[in-house]
């Protein structure tokens, strides 16, 4: 969960975008918004991605699957600022 929360800082910060310079940036707002749709609509395979393969037959607690969502649905709202 933090994983993907440090990976997408991480992401915004290594392409250097500056969100008081008024410009859009549609790459990194199509790349959330991506990432956000993946963790909304098939969040069980995106915490085998950010954690399942640590662990053998393990499955994501409703909670896990729950903040997947709602990463996604911020991932979503921050790459639709972006793109416009």
């Amino acid at each position: 969960m933090i994983c993907l929360t440090t990976a997408l800082r991480a992401f915004l910060i290594g392409i250097k975008i500056n969100l008081s310079d008024g410009r859009s940036h549609p790459i990194a707002g199509l790349l959330l918004i991506i990432i956000g749709l993946c963790g909304l609509c098939r969040p069980e395979e995106m915490w085998h991605l950010r954690e399942g393969w640590k662990f053998e037959d393990a499955e994501p607690s409703e909670e896990a699957i729950l903040w997947c969502r709602v990463v996604g649905v911020i991932s979503i709202i921050i790459g639709l600022i972006l793109l416009f």
